[in-house]
């Protein structure tokens, strides 16, 4: 019960606007670009430009949550008013801090496309490499939400993620919170047709990749509406808000 009590916390509902503004922003550009009429090789290059850039502003949401959090919860700071010199452990946006965040979601990019993804094609013709696939692929699924959390923050405290990344294990908040949201949308979606469903089977190569790349709150919500199905899409945004402010209580409680 204090896990959920946690992920519903009015501290996270402007976190969570911003999230769903986010959100809505990637999945237009998501479809936008895969409507224009160019060869395959612009849209995926479109697209590898467009996820980096959604890669920043997530570190850039996340930084200014912390941010937030952070002279909200320090009554010494509100009372007098003044902002002191950030120290080298509060988060700040910084250059250097939106690079590393542009590294890891290259690094995502290369971990679909350079490893699982031609593994995943190597298992359809040879079946002993399936299983082993399908555990790197759920162990992707388990911690790329942490994973990123960890970065973001490590890049926002200006610390070498290392030191945050070899106590993943110990934050078990963090982690249980992740694997939370992910059970709750594979329910709802499975439950109401959405992108996460599990109607057809668990695939976690599929569900690794989606997380991956359009793994925001409002994604099932942007499929029913690029289809034509405005009731659908309405519904979905209503559970796209269940997720914002989920994700959004999550990694501000998992980094306390």
């Amino acid at each position: 019960m204090k896990l959920i009590r946690s992920l519903f916390d009015r501290r996270a509902l402007l976190p969570a606007a911003a999230l769903l503004i986010l959100s809505g922003v990637y999945e237009l550009g998501y479809y936008a670009i895969f409507a224009l009429p160019l060869p395959a090789v612009g849209q995926g290059a479109l697209f590898i430009v467009w996820y980096l850039a959604a890669g920043v502003a997530l570190y850039c949401l996340m930084t200014a949550a912390w941010h937030r959090n952070r002279d909200q919860s320090s009554p010494a700071a509100v009372k007098s008013g003044r902002r002191k010199a950030p120290k080298a452990s509060e988060p700040e946006l910084t250059v250097s801090g939106a690079l590393r965040s542009l590294a890891l979601a290259a690094f995502y990019l290369v971990l679909v496309y350079g490893i699982l993804r031609p593994l995943y094609g190597l298992a359809a013709s040879h079946s002993w490499v399936l299983v082993p696939v399908e555990l790197l692929c759920a162990l992707v699924l388990i911690f790329c939400g942490p994973l990123t959390v960890i970065w973001n923050q490590a890049a926002a405290c200006r610390q070498r993620p290392w030191q945050l990344l070899s106590g993943l294990w110990k934050r078990r908040s963090l982690v249980n919170g992740w694997c939370f949201i992910v059970l709750v949308r594979m329910a709802l979606d499975t439950l109401l047709g959405g992108l996460f469903t599990l109607a057809f089977g668990v695939n976690a190569f599929s569900l690794s990749t989606l997380m991956l790349f359009q793994g925001d709150p409002l994604s099932s919500a942007a499929l029913y509406a690029s289809g034509g199905f405005a009731g659908a899409a309405l519904l979905f945004c209503l559970t796209g808000c269940l997720y914002a402010w989920m994700m959004a209580g999550w990694f501000l409680h998992g980094t306390e």
